[in-house]
């Protein structure tokens, strides 16, 4: 019975403001554990995004995919989080 009641509870949506799109609780968590000792980040400092199949974390100026394996969840790419741009666009005559 309590494995039950932990599985219904694992498998609710994620109602976490860093979370978009849909996404059960568990793997939420599994993410966000995984997102901040991948990125040397507090896991509220942490965005979750799902893009199909595939969960994409960002904070403390990175980025990453995370893509389902058979243990849990893996980071697939990771880069710097794309920074607005300073350049103001150049005239030409």
């Amino acid at each position: 019975m309590v494995a039950f009641c932990l599985l219904l509870f694992a498998c609710r949506p994620s109602t976490s403001p860093n979370v978009h799109g849909d996404l059960t609780k568990g793997h939420a968590e599994l993410i966000f554990t995984r997102a901040s000792f991948d990125f040397s980040c507090p896991r509220e400092q942490i965005v979750l995004t799902r893009m199909g199949e595939q969960v994409g974390a960002e904070g403390c100026g990175h980025r990453g995919v995370y893509v389902p394996t058979d243990g849990g969840w893996a980071l697939n790419s990771v880069g710097n989080a794309a920074e607005p741009s300073t350049e103001q666009p150049s005239q030409d005559p």
